[in-house]
């Protein structure tokens, strides 16, 4: 029989027998981690920007969004030091995060092994999810755990992989999610992102909303048009187009879909609770926290930045199943 005897094992995990329940980790407490440990010594991998020459140089500074804020370069190395982090099994950080988002997903009470076809029914590629996240990195995973913890997004991530199960327009939920990481980061990089950061005076977080907001924006397309997985190249290069270009409606559309009345009324997934927003409070919600494209034209020339932006390089890697990553 098996031993059933419960307590703490030596890393704090909670053990039932010969099954361990890690400590599950909120995003923040993870963020903060990464913040206090040495992610600075990915710098120099990093790219923070496109390289463009000739016309393009020349468009770029004269039509291009505005330069980020000096105080905020830090926060955009960090973003880009998280993504340049392979995983990595002597980080504990690391697996609990890993086993954070299987939990978080499947609703197991228990942890499962680092290596096996379990992490397909999560929408990995293979039986090690490591081999996945090449590119983005570390930041994949967190991504994955920003939307799974925080009230305003876990909504929208449950009901994102209720369709990655669908029987016919069923995809990998964590192939997909690395993908708009990947277009997340590269919007970063183009600039489309500074005119907002700048604005909240901050990296980060908003790259976490446009995460979302590009997840969104692929989970109405594959559910209203009713893609398939035959469909999935086109429909990654259409959304990557639409992002880039339109990030103020991106950021604008996700904080209304947060805190729509449906978002209040429909249960929630486990452990999450959503302050809700009277509709009168709405508009002047998202307004604040990302002003229209119009709103910011307003100001100050050195804070304007043109609506067309220039995309000259593109991530390589689109070729593994259906041009998914």
């Amino acid at each position: 029989m098996e031993d059933m005897t419960a307590g703490f094992g030596a890393s704090g995990d909670y053990v039932v027998g010969k099954r361990t329940a890690t400590v599950l980790i909120s995003y923040e407490d993870a963020l903060e981690a990464v913040r206090q440990g040495d992610i600075t010594r990915f710098q120099p991998r990093i790219q923070t920007s496109v390289r463009r020459r000739g016309f393009a140089a020349i468009k770029y500074i004269l039509c291009g969004p505005p330069p980020l804020h000096e105080d905020l370069v830090a926060d955009r190395d960090l973003a880009f030091c998280m993504a340049a982090c392979p995983f990595s099994n002597d980080d504990i950080l690391h697996h609990q995060v890993l086993q954070t988002i299987y939990r978080k997903l499947t609703g197991s009470r228990f942890d499962c092994p680092r290596y096996g076809t379990h992490w397909e029914q999560v929408g990995f590629q293979g039986t090690d999810p490591a081999t996945d996240l090449r590119g983005v990195g570390f930041l994949a995973l967190l991504h994955l755990l920003y939307a799974l913890t925080t009230p305003r997004t876990a909504h929208l991530i449950h009901d994102i992989y209720k369709l990655s199960h669908d029987e016919v327009q069923n995809f990998p939920l964590c192939i997909m999610s690395i993908n708009m990481t990947r277009i997340a980061v590269q919007g970063l990089r183009e600039g489309c992102l500074n005119k907002w950061c700048n604005h909240g005076n901050q990296v980060v977080a908003v790259l976490n909303d446009f995460y979302m907001g590009t997840f969104l924006r692929m989970y109405h397309i594959w559910k209203h048009e009713r893609k398939t997985i035959r469909d999935s190249g086109f429909v990654l290069q259409d959304v990557e187009k639409y992002v880039k270009k339109h990030p103020a409606m991106v950021l604008r559309t996700l904080e209304a879909h947060a805190h729509a009345p449906e978002r209040r009324r429909s249960p929630s997934p486990p452990n999450v609770t959503m302050s809700p927003l009277h509709p009168e409070e709405l508009d002047e919600y998202i307004n604040e926290r990302y002003p229209s494209t119009d709103d910011l034209d307003d100001m100050p020339a050195e804070d304007i930045s043109s609506k067309n932006f220039f995309t000259v390089c593109k991530d390589d890697g689109d070729d593994n199943l259906g041009n998914l990553i």
